[in-house]
């Protein structure tokens, strides 16, 4: 599993508001939270139509060992991180080169391409043992997957929250000109930026990590102990 695409996109919404005194920066009205971070997982489904022989062919060579046979898969495919930050400003005058406030709303949303397959070899009849452990080998894979997500999603949120010091709506930046809310802004999104690429490479890294572990021999020893058939 691969994050695939940084998409990003920037709207900038004035919002009207009752002048306030030179140097004050009163809160800027929002009804939503000024950094939101979701996570999309969608159900997998469970294939049974291929042989061990098909599996190997097709998946062999991400195997740790390039001649382990393939009895089971989980297609989890790739994840794209979809960005929206929305610059909300309130001005001071009517002067549209005068000061103003300046707050950002980051929305971020996990998403990971559908259909998610678990792949279970034909070679073994549907409910029997063997059938079972590689069922529930490849569960694993996605459960892990799922809960790194779900982790990432959280502590992404947390870090920019506390160490990016960005504008929120309720404590916005004062700037005094246009052209200062433009660097404002920009020097904003790009730290931003910073902590969010951050996140992904190590995301990217745990859940290689992560699956790699269930792949070991003595992990397919015990996935297989129970296997009689």
């Amino acid at each position: 599993m691969r994050i695939r695409t940084l998409v990003l996109s920037a709207l900038l919404l004035w919002t009207a508001q009752a002048p306030a005194q030179v140097g004050e920066c009163p809160p800027i009205p929002s009804s939503n939270d000024d950094i939101a971070v979701a996570v999309e997982i969608p159900p997998y489904g469970v294939s049974h139509a291929l042989s061990a022989s098909v599996l190997t062919g097709r998946y062999g060579t991400s195997s740790l060992e390039a001649d382990v046979r393939v009895e089971g898969y989980a297609d989890i495919g790739q994840a794209e991180l979809l960005t929206e930050y929305e610059s909300l400003t309130a001005g001071w005058s009517d002067d549209p080169e005068g000061a103003g406030c300046l707050a950002l709303r980051l929305t971020m949303t996990l998403r990971y391409e559908a259909p998610i397959t678990l792949y279970v070899a034909s070679d073994y009849p549907r409910g029997s043992a063997c059938y079972e452990a590689v069922l529930r080998h490849e569960q694993q894979h996605y459960e892990v997957t799922a809960e790194l997500a779900e982790t990432f999603g959280r502590r992404l949120k947390n870090a920019i929250e506390k160490d990016m010091k960005i504008a929120k709506t309720s404590n916005p930046i004062r700037f005094e000109t246009r052209h200062e809310l433009g660097e404002v802004e920009r020097l904003s999104l790009q730290r931003a930026q910073r902590v969010v690429d951050g996140f992904l490479r190590r995301l990217d890294d745990d859940i290689a990590a992560a699956n790699e572990r269930l792949d070991t021999p003595w992990s397919y020893e015990k996935v297989y102990a129970g296997c009689t058939d």
